[in-house]
């Protein structure tokens, strides 16, 4: 077995925190390798940071990336096939493996990734292996939430979203994305029996404004949290209802009850993982076709079945 086990870590949010079942297994069956994670963006490295699974954690720019690409006695495992980590993944001379995000309706991309690399070490994943592994630390804890009522999440973008902030037409329709004023409806419904917590980056900031104005009780912290502060709030809620989205993988690795919204993309490729009591989706195409109605009674009997915090 190598020395060194080096990782090219994906570009966006939601498949780096696919890629941490994989990390926290690699760990577990080479004890004794030293581990390198290199992200190609800044998002990918922040999520990753605290892990204690990782010896090395840089960005694909850093001085300490090129010192690793020179390394001997390793194996390089490349999960980003955009262009620009081309160049630097032909730079490494050793063993390479590859396996790039593709689409799969028949297992979650967390357990692809982590078979794939398994079958190289002659391991089979056992039920412990199918967890994300996110570490926020008590300083990361930024926002205190008080009051009796059940806070629930929302994610109301997508990365799709995201890009089309600067359209004058259908800037807030995305076929991944369930419809605002569906939102703000569901929202209508269920207070004063709880609470909202929105979550989202800067190009989503907008949305927030739209629902912020029809609910005023909410709690928004777009465009206010790092990932890692948002790990350590989010364990506040006590039910997590978002789109197909980044957040969505980390309110389940944070152990929050999580409701999946999917139209487009498909919730066994990409759904709340695992699957499970505590990780249900919806899955209508298009995406408009799920009712406010069906969220609905799934929301309130979900929070029902939860402690308020």
């Amino acid at each position: 077995m190598p020395k060194n086990i080096t990782l090219i870590m994906p570009s966006r949010l939601g498949h780096t925190i696919f890629c941490t079942p994989t990390i926290a297994m690699i760990r577990k069956v080479l004890p004794n390798v030293s581990m390198h994670v290199i992200a190609v963006k800044s998002i990918s490295q922040s999520i990753l940071e605290n892990n204690p699974h990782i010896d090395i954690l840089c960005l694909m720019e850093s001085d300490d990336a090129l010192r690793l690409s020179q390394l001997e006695d390793q194996l390089l495992i490349n999960f980003n096939e955009a262009a620009e980590a081309k160049e630097f993944v032909d730079s490494f001379s050793c063993e390479k493996m590859k396996y790039f995000v593709d689409y799969d309706t028949a297992s979650h991309l967390a357990d692809r990734l982590l078979n794939y690399v398994a079958e190289r070490f002659r391991y089979t994943p056992v039920k412990e292996d199918h967890k994300y592994h996110i570490f926020p630390k008590p300083e990361h804890n930024k926002i205190s939430i008080e009051g009796s009522v059940p806070i629930v999440g929302l994610h109301m973008g997508c990365h799709g979203l995201a890009k089309k902030r600067f359209r004058l037409f259908n800037k807030f329709s995305h076929e991944r994305a369930w419809p605002i004023q569906k939102y703000i409806s569901l929202a209508e419904k269920m207070v004063p029996s709880c609470r909202f917590l929105l979550t989202g980056t800067k190009e989503e900031k907008q949305l927030g404004d739209l629902f912020v104005k029809e609910i005023p009780d909410t709690i928004n912290t777009i465009d206010c949290l790092k990932p890692l502060e948002l790990a350590a709030l989010l364990p506040e809620c006590q039910l997590f209802i978002s789109n197909d989205s980044g957040v969505q993988h980390l309110a389940c690795a944070m152990g929050v009850k999580t409701l999946g919204l999917f139209g487009v993309s498909h919730p066994i490729d990409t759904g709340p993982y695992p699957l499970g009591a505590d990780h249900l989706y919806i899955h209508r195409d298009p995406i408009s076709q799920i009712s406010v109605e069906e969220v609905y009674d799934v929301a309130m009997k979900e929070i029902g079945t939860c402690a308020v915090k």
